[in-house]
């Protein structure tokens, strides 16, 4: 399995498994206007991309806190 297969994976664990397969999932940089970041990234269809990590066992971990994160709200 790719990093990218893995990922989209994991993204179902905080998103409809529909919205996580359209999202783009991407390694390179990005500018959000105020951080130039160097890693994974995920693109929701009309938003701005996340970064999850630099590298695919830290992205899945992102994705993890995330989920975690709204467990508890």
């Amino acid at each position: 399995m790719t990093g990218k297969e893995e990922i989209r994976k994991a993204l179902s664990k905080i998103m409809d498994d529909g919205d996580a397969n359209a999202c783009a999932i991407r390694k390179g940089w990005d500018y959000d206007g105020t951080n130039t970041e160097y890693g994974w990234f995920y693109t929701q269809f009309g938003e701005n991309a996340t970064y999850l990590g630099r590298t695919v066992p830290d992205a899945l971990e992102m994705i993890d806190i995330i989920a975690e994160g709204r467990e508890t709200e």
